[in-house]
């Protein structure tokens, strides 16, 4: 969290204030890189089970691209939605193959921070 914003905005992405999160992750096949993946949307709850849910539709995406590849891992860049302090306590994520249609993967995690000033 708190990454510079990647570029210039266009509307209305320009719209939503606060700060610029920063999400990588890698998808491996018993322990070897499995490209191709890509993520859809993630659910982000906070301790008290509030969820807000990221994707390319929201206006919190930088440019409606809301992940990329950069080299083996998936980078997800989005606008942060709860206060600047204040952690995810789970991360759903919705991964997805382009040619495996009908085939995707929904995971849970506990994230670790750092942040970035």
């Amino acid at each position: 969290m708190g990454i510079p914003c990647p570029g210039p905005l266009v509307a209305p992405f320009d719209l939503q204030a606060g700060e610029w999160s920063e999400f990588r992750f890698q998808v491996t096949d018993k322990g070897e890189s499995n490209a191709g993946w890509t993520i859809n949307e993630i659910w982000i709850s906070d301790a008290t089970g509030q969820s807000i849910r990221i994707s390319s539709q929201d206006i919190g995406s930088f440019n409606r691209q809301f992940s990329r590849i950069e080299g083996d891992q998936i980078v997800c860049v989005h606008r942060w939605g709860y206060w600047t302090d204040e952690p995810a306590w789970r991360f759903r994520m919705h991964f997805e193959h382009p040619t495996k249609p009908g085939c995707w993967a929904e995971y849970l995690v506990r994230p670790s921070f750092q942040l970035r000033k």
